[in-house]
């Protein structure tokens, strides 16, 4: 809005979310009638849904935005960084053009800025809950089976036993092999990757392919 107010994506940004809160703490008939539910009668399931959906897509592209101002906001507090990245950029794409899915190989640090400023400022501060399906030990901690799990993303991300100079924003840290194409997945799991591999490609972020063509 021309006042600085909040815009249109946003005003259902937000309606999506209270609509959410309203029938997920709502009565519904389906509630107290179970054999109900598959007819819908109060349109409670439906409405619930549509919610759904629209958070989903709006927060995708919201936290999106929010992400890549961190990143400008981190590489501009550093002119160096910032510097080296806009050089990558004009020997790979050019002055001509804008850039292309065919460039994102060839822009190794361009990647690492991205990837260093999600481990800084990650999108939300906690993964979806997963339940253990069976007991098991992770970093000493006993978890039974059944247990809900919740893995804060700001705590891998700036955990000091995991990074040197935590709350520093260093793109270096990522970079192992120059020789190499930089990927965005993290193999050791030091902090929530974008997407997963092999047989857990299924349990990717749902808005990667939105990300990649931002």
């Amino acid at each position: 809005m021309e006042d600085g107010g909040p815009g249109l994506e946003e005003n259902e940004h937000l309606h999506g979310i209270f609509t959410i809160l309203k029938y997920v703490y709502g009565l519904g008939i389906a509630d107290y009638l179970p054999w109900l539910e598959v007819f819908d009668l109060d349109g409670h399931k439906t409405v619930l849904q549509n919610a759904i959906k629209s958070e989903i897509m709006l927060a995708a592209i919201d936290n999106l935005s929010n992400a890549v101002e961190w990143a400008l906001a981190e590489m501009i507090n550093q002119p160096d960084i910032f510097y080296r990245t806009c050089q990558e950029l004009d020997q790979v794409v050019g002055k001509d053009r804008l850039v292309d899915e065919f460039d994102l190989s060839k822009l190794n640090y361009v990647k690492a800025c991205a990837k260093e400023a999600f481990r800084l400022h990650p999108m939300v501060p906690f993964n979806v809950p997963h339940v253990s399906s069976k007991d098991t030990i992770v970093g000493g901690y006993f978890i039974p089976k059944d247990s809900e799990v919740l893995l804060s993303r700001l705590r891998l991300g700036r955990n000091p036993r995991i990074w040197e100079d935590p709350l520093v924003y260093e793109p270096e840290r990522h970079i192992i092999n120059k020789e190499s194409e930089f990927v965005l997945v993290d193999h050791e799991l030091r902090m929530l990757s974008l997407v997963w591999e092999g047989e857990d490609v299924q349990r990717s972020c749902l808005v990667l392919p939105l990300l990649l063509s931002f």
